[in-house]
C-alpha cells in the first residue's frame, strides 16, 4: 500500500511516524512537508491512501502552516481522485475543521468487502490507533490485490485500477477469483466486461456485466440509467447491482445482473 503522508514537522515524522510505519508489511510511504509537494506526489506516484495533517505550508517547507492548505489538499483529492481514501490526523486546533470536511463523507465498498466511509479522522496524539488502522487496511488491500482474474491478455488490457474495481466486486460477493471477457472495443476509456465470479470450489456464479470508466463518466451513466432506463417496463432491462471505487482514484465501475440475453444488456448500455 502506497501512502502519501503530509506533515510539515519533519523531525517528528522521522522520529515517531516513519519508524512505526516501517514496521507495517506492504507499506511504502511518500512524505510531503507542504501542499505543493503533496500534490506532486499524488500526480507522480501510485498512491492508495492519503494521510494528511491539515495545518501545513503551501509551497515552502519553511513557510507558515495554515489550515486552509491542508483542507484544500483534501478537497483536491476528493475532487480529482474521488476513490482515494483519506485519513486526516487532527490536533486540537484542526479538529473542528476536519469534522466539517468529514460531514460530506462518501460510503462505498471498501477493501474488506464491507461498506465504509472513505474519509476517517484520527487524533495525532493517538498514534497506536492510527498504526493499528493502517495495519488492518494494508492487510485487506494485499488480500484484495491478490484475487485472481482470469482473462485473455491478448484481447483485453486491464490497468491496475481497473483490476481493483473487479476485485472489489469479487470481495463484496465473497468470490475467490473471476473470469473476464471483453464485450466491446472502441476509442473511449471505458471497459465493458462480462464477469463470472468463481467460488472456493471453483464453480462460476453471478453472471454480470461490468463497466469501468472515469469516475464522472460512470456517475453520468448511472444517472441516465436511473432517469431513463428504469422507466421502461419492468423486465426489459438489466438490474443494477452496485458500484466500486475505493482505492481506485479516478476510476469507477458498476455492475448489472444479466437476467436476460447478453445482446439485450449490451444494447441497453450503448
Amino acid at each position: 500500500m502506497n501512502i502519501l503522508h503530509l506533515e510539515d514537522d519533519l523531525p517528528w515524522f522521522e522520529r515517531v511516524i516513519k519508524p512505526a510505519l516501517d514496521k507495517i508489511n506492504h507499506i511504502v510511504v511518500f512524505h510531503a512537508t507542504n501542499k505543493a509537494e503533496a500534490l506532486k506526489i499524488i500526480e507522480d506516484q501510485d498512491i492508495d491512501l492519503a494521510m494528511l495533517d491539515l495545518s501545513v505550508p503551501n509551497n515552502d517547507p519553511d513557510g507558515i502552516p495554515d489550515l486552509k492548505h491542508g483542507l484544500s489538499t483534501a478537497w483536491y483529492i476528493r475532487t480529482k481522485y474521488p476513490g482515494m481514501p483519506i485519513l486526516i490526523l487532527t490536533g486540537q486546533s484542526t479538529e473542528e475543521a476536519a469534522e466539517k470536511f468529514e460531514e460530506e463523507n462518501t460510503f462505498t465498498i471498501f477493501w474488506d468487502g464491507i461498506e465504509k466511509p472513505l474519509v476517517k479522522l484520527r487524533k495525532k496524539r493517538q498514534l497506536p490507533d492510527v498504526i493499528n488502522y493502517l495495519e488492518r487496511i494494508s492487510a485487506s488491500l494485499s488480500v484484495l490485490d491478490n484475487i485472481e482474474l482470469d482473462y485473455d491478455r491478448r484481447k483485453l488490457i486491464l490497468q491496475k485500477l481497473d483490476k481493483r474495481v473487479i476485485q472489489l466486486f469479487c470481495k463484496k460477493n465473497e468470490a475467490v477469483a473471476a473470469k473476464i471477457t471483453p464485450l466491446s472495443e472502441g476509442l473511449s476509456s471505458a471497459q465493458v466486461l462480462y464477469v463470472q465470479l468463481i467460488n472456493h470450489l471453483g464453480q462460476t456464479y453471478s453472471y454480470t456485466l461490468a463497466k469501468i470508466d472515469q469516475h464522472d463518466k460512470v456517475f453520468l451513466e448511472k444517472s441516465n440509467y436511473q432517469n431513463y432506463v428504469t422507466k421502461l417496463p419492468v423486465g426489459c432491462f438489466p438490474s443494477y447491482l452496485d458500484e466500486y471505487y475505493a482505492g481506485c482514484n479516478d476510476r469507477k465501475g458498476f455492475s448489472f445482473n444479466l437476467l436476460y440475453t447478453l445482446t439485450m444488456t449490451i444494447l441497453m448500455l450503448t
